[in-house]
């Protein structure tokens, strides 16, 4: 049972990382959407053309490097060190769990 909850909260911290590696992405191609459209200056809108092509060449190295960590994660959670950290993490929830539920016990008989 703690060792499915620690994988849940493993996998709860990963979607999050991808999460916010996917929002991150999203907001520098906005950003690049609204660097691209065309100034009035001829010279504005090159530069602001390059600046759009090179957010959305960094949020899709941002994007990709999500996805790397993302897999090697997953990738190390299952090798033996990994499966033992789940185990570790599990064991810590356990206790604190526990801790938590003496601490309310403690306090309902105060």
């Amino acid at each position: 049972k703690a060792a499915a909850a620690a994988a849940r909260e493993s996998a709860a911290q990963e979607s999050a990382a991808k999460k916010a590696a996917s929002d991150q992405a999203k907001a520098e191609k906005a950003s690049a959407a609204k660097a691209a459209k065309p100034s009035r200056a001829p010279a504005g809108k090159a530069a602001g053309q390059a600046a759009a092509e090179q957010a959305a060449a960094e949020a899709a190295a941002a994007e990709q490097a999500a996805a790397e960590a993302a897999a090697a994660r997953e990738a190390f959670l299952k090798t033996p060190e990994g499966k033992k950290e789940v185990a570790n993490q599990a064991a810590a929830a356990k206790k604190a769990a526990a801790e938590q539920a003496r601490a309310e016990k403690d306090a309902g008989a105060a």
